[in-house]
């Protein structure tokens, strides 16, 4: 009888480990598979907007309206891009090597969100004087504007200029996030006007570039007499 219980526990262990094993097996491979998946899908988002963009873009020395962006995927820059085509503003990108499309800028780009790091961008500074309107664009991450666009605003002057705030995300943003960054605008003396959005939904179910420049034009006709 001992014999037979010896035995059964001896098969119990060995099945428990196996279990263990499987279980920290398959959570090692999500660990992986989670990520590669979404750094799959950014790069074809990305491969996909850049067939959209507008190349042909000019800066107009007269203008008094920016537009200063980040974009990572591609879909904040389809957005900024049609933005000033319609407000015939002058475009600024920000560039921030750190967050580049694989795995390495992913991880980075979900830790300066989560921890609120701030970003290295280039331009860092503008003369933003001469702007009577400033659009500042980036994607949502965690929740939050992309760190860039939050290193931006920290690093310039904004003397009375109205700033209109624009995202796009995947899932959602808090208020309080926005209400983070009109509290940074006006404490470096700008005039938060307006924020406005686009939901692109989740990645595997995301609307087609087409709708996303369609939603950003009747989004600017319906609040650019406000704007201006």
């Amino acid at each position: 009888m001992k014999d037979h219980l010896d035995k059964s526990d001896h098969i119990g262990r060995r099945m428990f480990m196996k279990i263990l094993l499987g279980t920290g097996a398959a959570i090692a491979a999500s660990l992986v598979a989670g990520p590669s998946a979404v750094i799959y899908l950014e790069k074809r988002s990305y491969k996909e907007n850049i067939k959209y963009r507008l190349h042909t873009l000019a800066n107009f020395d007269t203008s008094n309206i920016l537009v200063v962006y980040f974009s990572r995927s591609g879909s904040t820059e389809i957005m900024a891009e049609n933005m000033a085509d319609n407000l015939k503003a002058n475009l600024v990108r920000l560039n921030a090597p750190s967050y580049k499309l694989g795995y390495l800028g992913w991880l980075n780009s979900m830790r300066d969100a989560y921890f609120k790091i701030p970003s290295n961008i280039d331009p860092e500074k503008l003369d933003l004087s001469k702007y009577k309107l400033i659009l500042l664009g980036s994607p949502i991450w965690l929740y939050r504007p992309a760190p860039p666009i939050k290193t931006f605003i920290k690093k310039n002057k904004f003397t009375e200029n109205k700033v209109i705030l624009f995202n796009t995300y995947n899932s959602k943003f808090t208020d309080e996030a926005i209400q983070e960054m009109q509290d940074l605008i006006e404490k470096v003396g700008g005039k938060f006007a307006d924020h406005i959005h686009i939901n692109r939904n989740r990645m595997l179910n995301q609307i087609s570039v087409e709708e996303l420049i369609s939603k950003t034009k009747e989004l600017v006709n319906k609040r650019k007499e406000f704007w201006l």
